[in-house]
C-alpha cells in the first residue's frame, strides 16, 4: 500500500470510528469531537485522492470539511455567549448532570422561576403533574391519603417519577410557608427530549439517581421509625 492509500484508510477510520461512537451513544454529535473526526476523515480521504483522482470524491471532502469548520466554529461562539446564574447552575447540575452547555441553555429556556406562598399546591395525588420541579428555597410538605409523609427541601425534585410517562402523581406536594423553585412545562419537556437523545439520557440518569435516594431516605425514616417503637 502508498502512503496516500493509507493516509485514505486513516480517512475512513476516522469517518466509520465517529459515526460507531455517535450510534453507541460513547460520542456526542453537539461537541467539538464529532466534527473534528469528520474533517480529519475528510481532510485524509481528500489527500489520498492525489493518487487517484475522483472530482466527486475531491468535492465531497471539501464540503466535510467546510461543514465541520462551521459547525465547530458555531459550537463555539455558542458556548462563549451563553451564561448561567448561580441558581441556574445549581438546576443543570440536578437534572441534567454533565450535559453540554448548549442543551442545558434549551432546559434553562422552557423552565420559569416561581416564588411560591403558603399552602400552594405543587402535585396534587392521583393527578398527573403538569410541571418538573426544582426546589431552590424553602419546604415542601409530602401528603399521601392526607397524611404527612416526608418534607422536602432546598435542591430537591419533585416529578421525576411520573414526567416523562403521563401517570398520575403518587402524593400531594405542598408549599410550607414560602418556597422558590424551578419548573418545567412536561409537555415542552417530553416535546424537548423528543428531539434530542442525549438531554433525554442524561434527564433519565439524573430521574434514576433521584428515585434511588429517596428510596433509601424512605428506607431509613422507616427503620428509625421502627427502632422508635
Amino acid at each position: 500500500m502508498t502512503l496516500y492509500g493509507l493516509i485514505g484508510v486513516v480517512g475512513v477510520a476516522f469517518y466509520l470510528g465517529s459515526y460507531a461512537a455517535l450510534q453507541l451513544g460513547r460520542m456526542s454529535g453537539r461537541g467539538y469531537l464529532y466534527p473534528f473526526c469528520n474533517m480529519m476523515g475528510a481532510g485524509c480521504v481528500g489527500i489520498s485522492i492525489i493518487e487517484a483522482w475522483n472530482l466527486s470524491s475531491l468535492l465531497i471532502s471539501i464540503a466535510y470539511v467546510v461543514i465541520s469548520v462551521v459547525g465547530i466554529t458555531r459550537t463555539f461562539l455558542l458556548r462563549r455567549t451563553i451564561r448561567f446564574q448561580a441558581e441556574e447552575v445549581r438546576v443543570i447540575e440536578t437534572i441534567l448532570p454533565g450535559v453540554d452547555k448548549v442543551d442545558a441553555q434549551k432546559l434553562i429556556a422552557i423552565g420559569r422561576w416561581v416564588d411560591g406562598q403558603d399552602r400552594m399546591i405543587i402535585t396534587q395525588e392521583g393527578v398527573p403533574i403538569s410541571d418538573l420541579v426544582w426546589i431552590s428555597s424553602g419546604k415542601m410538605g409530602v401528603y399521601v391519603r392526607d397524611q404527612h409523609v416526608a418534607e422536602m427541601g432546598e435542591g430537591a425534585v419533585l416529578g421525576e417519577a411520573t414526567c416523562l410517562t403521563g401517570a398520575p402523581a403518587t402524593a400531594t406536594v405542598q408549599i410550607e410557608g414560602k418556597a422558590r423553585y424551578f419548573a418545567v412545562s412536561v409537555a415542552k419537556l417530553r416535546t424537548l427530549v423528543a428531539t434530542n437523545g442525549e438531554i433525554r439520557a442524561c434527564l433519565q440518569d439524573a430521574i434514576s439517581r433521584q428515585m434511588r435516594d429517596k428510596l433509601h431516605e424512605s428506607n431509613k425514616r422507616m427503620a428509625a421509625a421502627s427502632a422508635a417503637g
